[in-house]
């Protein structure tokens, strides 16, 4: 299994292992995990509700995953993000909401009807 690791100019420590990121942010004890295949080192990945890598949108929205936002890239591929065990976070404020509470939640994005990538936390009241 490879396995590369580095700290960026933010301070986020990144390491990368056959289908995996983990992040780590040096200003709080926020980490971020990334399924970027269906296993690593023979180790299935999945979503608390079973999504892996690979499998279609539909099976994903059929799980429990809900379509949130969807745009079509420079190439034309469609992307749509798909969000599941969102939970509220008190003390934020959402930024797709205004006026609503804060979320974080698992993030599952679609590549032309495939899912390519699971993230979490993701969150809606981060800004970029």
């Amino acid at each position: 299994m490879s396995q590369e690791h580095h700290t960026d100019p933010w301070d986020v420590t990144t390491t990368k292992w056959d289908g995996v990121i983990v992040s780590v942010y040096a200003d709080s004890a926020k980490a971020r995990i990334t399924f970027l295949a269906a296993a690593s080192a023979g180790v299935s990945l999945r979503s608390a509700i079973g999504v892996s890598v690979g499998m279609t949108k539909e099976a994903t929205i059929a799980a429990g995953a809900t379509p949130t936002a969807s745009f079509t890239d420079t190439s034309g591929a469609v992307h749509q993000i798909l969000v599941s065990e969102s939970t509220q976070q008190p003390g934020t404020n959402s930024l797709v909401t205004p006026g609503d509470v804060g979320s974080v939640y698992v993030e599952h994005e679609s590549v032309d009807g495939t899912v390519t990538r699971i993230a979490a936390p993701g969150d809606d009241f981060s800004d970029l």
